[in-house]
């Protein structure tokens, strides 16, 4: 009895207010009660001002309205200020806000976020639940962590979790609703205008977004990066919504949404400019459309980075609706068991490049589809697609250096696709011959219509070229061209063609 009372008179503060909540990279690692009141106690001596939401009659008991109680202790939080929820389901009916203004280096953490749950369950379906930020003033600095948001009301606008104007922080063991959750959120978090924010271990959900970010037209807009989490049951899993750049995915599974990824301008008419989903990324079984949806229309120069697992949907796994200029690598493992295309470029301004170890197979439409004639090259592959039900690549698809300058694919029907490089030179309008020997000697016949040659490139200011070509055999054929201009150095000439 002694000791207990001697260890409650040394630290007041952790052993009467309330449990030690969770802590990441300090409490998680303790093995015991003890070890876990330490850490915190250390953690919380590294703010200048520590405040208990049990001492500003938050009750979290379940029943009690605490709306007035939780907005008075959010009110309490400032620069390098520790804000602490207890254990509990706290009820509230109206909307939470920190102070606006500007604050930095602020933290709130709750016990858990099983332990710890903001439960809302007022009449109003459209406002935020819980907001840090005003939209005006930097918000640097923060931890936010170890809580739970749902609603017990069925929101049809607005969001859970709504952050603004949020630099340089991070977000942990936080869940906005969840899979577990009511379904009642409109949209579960919302990084509205973030400039590199880290979020590990969470789950969202939403009846329409479960995470959306954007960027400002001037202010934040670039990295947003999510780690081990669940992104389920919504409309949509994540909305890259406009002037963003820089969403970066690890260990994320993206699942059972109605698209789970939506790359658009709905939120800031802006171009979006960086998409880097990791290879520990899983999206899968999309509910309603495509998998992956790229839809920009102002962009002209986004990258967009793929390494993830795409799988199962009724449309297409990835689907590039606009995307002008963007420069689109692909290196999934598998982009598969889709009722459409496995990959669908509707976008003839898109550049698009496969690795060597992506398996696109057993998808209802083509593997690759090339909705229309492409302005650019579009398609740089590795593996072949194989077993889609309208076949591997269809008619528009432009397919270059498969290996290196001059390589030829084979199709499982047994058809070959071959090309090549040369170059000429020559007097102005003049026939330019040259005869080519075929990557692969063809064993049966040349398909003739499939033969054509073209420039890859002007190496003599703005020159035309009339290019005609010809079979003279099961292994190389003759081309010609016709320039209007003299050319002095080498110009370069791609050719193609299919046989049996």
């Amino acid at each position: 009895m002694r000791r207990l009372a001697l260890l409650a008179c040394l630290a007041p503060s952790v052993a009467l207010a309330q449990a030690a909540p969770q802590i990441p990279a300090i409490v998680n690692m303790a093995r015991s009660q003890a070890q876990i009141n330490a850490a915190f106690t250390q953690l919380g001596a590294n703010y200048t001002n520590t405040f208990y939401a049990t001492n500003y009659k938050v009750k979290c008991d379940g029943s009690t309205d605490d709306t007035t109680a939780l907005q008075a202790f959010f009110l309490k939080a400032a620069s390098n200020t520790l804000l602490v929820l207890p254990p509990g389901t706290c009820v509230f009916k109206g909307a939470l806000a920190v102070p606006s203004g500007g604050l930095n280096g602020s933290a709130i953490i709750g016990s858990g976020p099983y332990q710890t749950v903001l439960k809302y369950t007022g009449a109003s379906t459209n406002i935020d639940l819980l907001t840090i930020g005003d939209g005006t003033n930097g918000y640097a600095n923060w931890y936010v962590g170890g809580f739970k948001i749902t609603s017990t009301t069925t929101m049809t606008a607005a969001s859970g979790f709504h952050v603004k104007k949020l630099a340089r922080s991070m977000i942990s063991n936080l869940i906005w609703d969840g899979q577990d959750g009511t379904g009642k959120l409109y949209n579960g978090a919302w990084f509205d205008g973030v400039d590199e924010v880290f979020v590990q271990g969470f789950e969202a959900r939403g009846s329409n977004d479960a995470i959306r970010l954007n960027g400002l037209v001037s202010g934040y807009k670039a990295g947003l990066f999510l780690d081990q989490g669940k992104i389920a049951s919504s409309a949509v899993g994540i909305r890259m919504g406009g002037a963003f750049g820089g969403l970066a995915t690890g260990q994320v599974d993206v699942i059972s949404n109605g698209s789970n990824l939506v790359v658009d301008t709905t939120l800031v008419t802006e171009a979006n400019r960086e998409i880097f989903l990791g290879e520990l990324s899983n999206f899968d079984t999309a509910t309603v459309g495509d998998n992956i949806k790229i839809d920009d229309s102002l962009t002209t120069a986004m990258t967009v980075n793929i390494a993830s697992w795409v799988a199962t949907g009724p449309a297409a796994g990835i689907d590039i609706v606009h995307c002008a200029g963007c420069k689109i690598s692909i290196s999934s493992p598998v982009i598969w068991n889709h009722t459409g295309d496995g990959i669908k470029n509707q976008d003839p301004a898109a550049f698009i490049s496969l690795g060597t170890s992506t398996l696109i197979h057993d998808n209802g439409g083509y593997g690759f589809n090339q909705v229309s004639v492409p302005t650019t090259g579009v398609i740089t592959p590795g593996a072949e697609p194989m077993a889609n039900t309208s076949g591997p690549w269809s008619a528009n698809a432009h397919v270059e250096n498969l290996n290196a300058s001059n390589g030829y694919r084979k199709d499982p029907t047994g058809l070959i696709h071959e090309w090549g490089t040369f170059t000429v030179t020559g007097a102005a309008n003049t026939i330019l011959t040259t005869a080519v020997t075929y990557p692969l000697a063809c064993p049966n016949a040349q398909l003739t219509s499939t033969l054509h040659a073209y420039p890859y490139g002007f190496a003599n200011g703005q020159m035309q070229m009339t290019v005609t070509m010809s079979p003279t055999s099961t292994t190389g054929a003759s081309i010609s061209l016709v320039a209007s201009g003299t050319v002095t150095s080498a110009q370069s000439v791609n050719y193609e063609m299919e046989c049996y």
